[in-house]
């Protein structure tokens, strides 16, 4: 009779990757916590009570596990892929831990932030494509939305900040009237145009009120009602 008719409750996948992996793997690991395994790097096993695999798991595709973020990474990501890079090793008392626990910006680069635990950097961490660190709310945001944050932190050549549009200039979130039409309004999204918008049947867009009002009452100046 195989493992699996035995074992009541044993999944399919542990019961095929215990015999491969072994269990000694969780000899030092405490109950709950994720371990890489020791011959392949997109695999991890969550340890038991009695220094069991409790279960194990497989990364995605050009993704590896890391014993740093404890999670799966992108293969080759140099601030956690501890199986091929050469990641961050952690610095107990680190200045740069402003926040002694949580997230600290990283003082040379926007696009990245530093992870701290009771004031040890524990972590460099980098936002998404086209997104960089915004401490006001601590996540990674639209880099044309907070690059005028970063200060003297570099942003990286590889993201794109469009200019700002002349008749969004100055204006961080709101909407300006098209100078061609009464009928028309833009968006601005800090400084950059967004979609051209009609207002409804029997309207026009008010200056005053930045809104669409009825077309009778509306003054469009130099706009023509087209």
């Amino acid at each position: 009779m195989s493992p699996c008719t035995l074992l009541a409750g044993c999944s399919v996948l542990l019961c095929l990757l215990n015999p491969i992996f072994g269990q000694t793997i969780c000899d030092t690991i405490q109950a709950g916590q994720w371990v890489r395994d020791t011959q392949d790097c997109t695999v991890a096993h969550q340890c038991g009570f009695e220094g069991e695999i409790a279960q194990s798991t497989h990364c995605n595709t050009s993704q590896v596990w890391s014993n740093l973020a404890h999670a799966c990474v992108w293969e080759g990501d140099p601030d956690r892929d501890d199986c091929n890079g050469n990641p961050h090793v952690p610095i107990a008392d680190d200045p740069r831990c402003v926040k002694k626990h949580g997230n600290n910006v990283d003082p040379d680069d926007c696009s990245r932030f530093i992870s701290c635990t009771n004031g040890t950097l524990m972590a460099f961490q980098r936002c998404g494509d086209g997104t960089l660190y915004y401490p006001k709310n601590d996540s990674c945001q639209f880099a044309h939305a907070v690059a005028h944050d970063c200060g003297n932190r570099r942003i990286p050549d590889t993201i794109l900040i469009p200019d700002e549009d002349p008749m969004c200039q100055d204006v961080k979130d709101d909407v300006v009237p098209d100078p061609s039409s009464c009928y028309h309004f833009y968006y601005c999204h800090y400084g950059r145009l967004g979609p051209r918008h009609r207002c409804p049947a029997g309207t026009a867009f008010s200056t005053h009120s930045k809104s669409c009002e009825w077309s009778a009452k509306t003054s469009c100046g130099g706009r023509m009602r087209r």
